[in-house]
């Protein structure tokens, strides 16, 4: 099931890229984001969710093992090999992505 886009129902969240370094304001819906609903310009990436329910990639498209949504008014500078792997998510939602393979 899809969620529309609303920012009063989301959750922030703030995404921390380090390859190139910025910090991206967005939304978070532990559903599937209507891609159809988000204002112009914003992109929607999925959250792989990993065996004990934290998130640890984030990719354009999970078909399994989904952990959520992100909502990003701009489009990611995703790697090659299609995802980013998650270091961090803290308690005030700035989750740390990085294109590296180390944790």
């Amino acid at each position: 099931m899809f969620e529309r886009f609303d920012k009063n129902r989301l959750q922030p969240i703030a995404i921390t890229q380090f390859d190139p370094p910025k910090i991206i304001d967005g939304y978070f819906s532990n559903g599937r984001i209507d891609k159809n609903t988000v204002p112009e310009g914003w992109v929607v990436y999925d959250l792989l969710e990993g065996e004990n329910g934290e998130f640890i990639k984030l990719m354009k498209y999970v078909p399994i093992n989904h952990g959520g949504s992100v909502a990003l008014p701009e489009k990611l500078d995703i790697p090659a090999c299609g995802y980013f792997e998650f270091l961090d998510i803290d308690a005030t939602n700035r989750a740390t992505a990085t294109a590296d393979y180390t944790f």
